[in-house]
């Protein structure tokens, strides 16, 4: 593990030429070791990485200093097929794990596409699906609050255009939040949501009913003003 901590200091010092010819060598060597290793080895650094309140964050600062850092290469040659066996294997923990790791499967389309064949998955990458399905396995908090964060972050697209309309049919964005509640339901800080809930929902609302008399309006701005509603 020496060029491991080598590498590291030198990513961490900023000489990325150099880190990034470390990081591969680590990796070819890694790949000569015994399965059991390299298992050890990936669940480690994504022990650390991945014990955040959150998905794993885009490059940034923050994410470029930290000490435990996946980057895409050893992503792709060391964690990514044990994440494809451990899914299988109907791993919780791995699972989620793949869910916050979604920053990788969005860069790399090739890639994402052979993992989901890998694991019999059709269609495209979903975070959410990963994490409900871990938390169907193992109902733990972490994981429901991850799932519900991700849930919100989706609702809150829905609305960014807000006050000139959701993007979705009301009955579409009723099933969203809906969704949303009875996973809400599940969790032991119902309180964190509570005002946000009314927000979408007020929203829900509303929306509901502009789009089912949108003959006496001009949009939905119209609609707030001529009923002295501010949404956004």
């Amino acid at each position: 593990m020496d060029l491991w901590d080598q590498y590291n200091k030198t990513r961490l010092a900023g000489d990325k030429k150099t880190a990034t010819k470390m990081l591969l060598n680590f990796i070819a060597l890694l790949k000569e070791k015994d399965k059991g290793h390299i298992e050890d080895f990936a669940n480690d650094l994504c022990k650390k990485a991945l014990d955040i309140d959150g998905i794993l964050p885009n490059n940034g600062v923050k994410v470029s200093n930290d000490i435990d850092r996946i980057q895409h290469p050893i992503f792709k040659e060391i964690v990514l097929p044990i994440l494809v066996e451990q899914y299988l294997e109907d791993s919780p923990m791995h699972i989620k794990w793949i869910g916050q790791l979604e920053q990788f499967f969005y860069s790399d389309k090739v890639t994402t596409e052979n993992f989901l064949r890998q694991i019999n998955v059709e269609g495209y990458f979903s975070t959410l699906h990963f994490l409900e399905k871990s938390f169907a396995i193992d109902p733990n908090q972490d994981t429901l609050s991850l799932l519900l964060k991700r849930q919100a972050q989706d609702i809150e697209y829905l609305v960014h255009e807000l006050p000139w309309m959701v993007l979705t049919e009301p009955a579409d964005f009723n099933l969203v939040l809906a969704d949303f509640k009875d996973y809400l339901a599940k969790s032991e800080y119902k309180e964190t949501w509570r005002t946000r809930l009314m927000e979408w929902e007020n929203i829900a609302g509303h929306w509901a009913v502009y789009c089912a008399r949108k003959t006496f309006y001009k949009d939905f701005i119209d609609y707030q003003e001529q009923n002295n509603i501010a949404l956004a």
